[in-house]
């Protein structure tokens, strides 16, 4: 029988050892051995002063599939293989299906993760995994968090459906819809402007309460209060649907990436993936596109997929000038 002074000293034990255990836990927590959140500071470094040279890809099998395929898109004349066509050819190739397995036992959780119109080619099915990889490894080998890109999707929808808008995404989701995409080209770019958005709300994520309610999605508040991406929509605008008072065309990479802080983000995160020259000049002559360009730069310590140097002439008679929709420069 367990005497009350025996019962006084076990309460007395067990209380000390909670406040142990609570210590111990947050001074754990505080230099994140559990990794519950990651703190995101984009560098102040101004990338626009350096010359960084395009992103040089490895020599993996992987790497060389996707190369390949990079190189049969360019040379491609073909129209979008898949708008329009009721039918589909989806006569097999070996070839094809050899080069898409290369590429996906590169990253076979990330493949699993594809679904594909069923009318869809090999060659089709070949090319467009290739887009996919070509930006989702540049991601995860350049990127400064140690969230990526590859964890971070659960699924990515490749489809025709007649009628739908070209893409769509979540923090976690990608739907990319033919129909009205005009060539492999520019499909490319479509799920470069998706896989920003992926970018900007499921990898460069805050942890810290309260929850932000200055820049909402559709007035619910959902961003962390140090969410890094808040700085960058500070940048032109006061709020989700209010741009700032300041803010012109020429802020922005584009039209269409005025319409709301997330498009702003996706927008100019394709300009730099791929439009890399063009976004320098004009951020050199703009200082809310020069915090743009560096905020994401920064994240990737200045590396880039594609200069397209000879885009540079498109601004030549006026540094002002802004395309509509970035994934249609080309």
């Amino acid at each position: 029988m367990i005497t009350q002074v025996n019962k006084k000293r076990v309460t007395k034990w067990n209380v000390l050892k909670f406040v142990l255990a609570t210590i111990t836990f947050y001074a754990l927590l505080t230099i994140n051995i559990f990794n519950v959140g990651e703190k995101i500071t984009p560098t102040e470094k101004d990338y626009l002063r350096l010359e960084t040279p395009e992103y040089t890809w490895g020599q993996t099998t992987g790497d060389l599939a996707i190369q390949q395929a990079m190189q049969e898109i360019q040379t491609d004349t073909q129209t979008h293989p898949s708008a329009g066509n009721e039918t589909g050819d989806t006569t097999g190739n070996i070839q094809d299906q050899i080069n898409f397995q290369k590429i996906c036992n590169a990253n076979t959780s990330l493949c699993d993760e594809i679904t594909f119109d069923k009318q869809l080619t090999d060659k089709d099915r070949y090319l467009y995994l290739a887009s996919v990889f070509k930006v989702v490894n540049f991601m995860d080998n350049n990127i400064i968090t140690r969230q990526k890109a590859e964890n971070t999707l659960a699924d990515i929808e490749i489809n025709k459906d007649m009628g739908e808008r070209r893409g769509y995404a979540t923090h976690t989701s990608v739907i990319v819809n033919l129909w009205t995409i005009a060539d492999r080209s520019e499909f490319l770019q479509v799920i470069s402007h998706e896989l920003g958005h992926i970018f900007d709300l499921g990898i460069i994520v805050g942890s810290s309460s309260p929850k932000n309610t200055t820049y909402t999605e559709f007035e619910k508040p959902v961003f962390w209060s140090d969410d890094a991406s808040l700085k960058y929509y500070a940048v032109s605008r006061d709020s989700e649907t209010i741009r700032k008072a300041t803010a012109t065309k020429k802020d922005f990479c584009s039209g269409y990436g005025m319409s709301d802080p997330f498009e702003d983000f996706a927008e100019c995160f394709n300009l730099y993936l791929h439009h890399n020259a063009l976004f320098r000049q004009i951020a050199k002559a703009d200082s809310a596109l020069k915090q743009k360009y560096n905020f994401i730069a920064g994240f990737f310590d200045g590396k880039y997929m594609d200069a397209n140097k000879g885009e540079i002439t498109l601004v030549q008679t006026s540094l002002s000038r802004r395309p509509w929709d970035s994934t249609k420069i080309n």
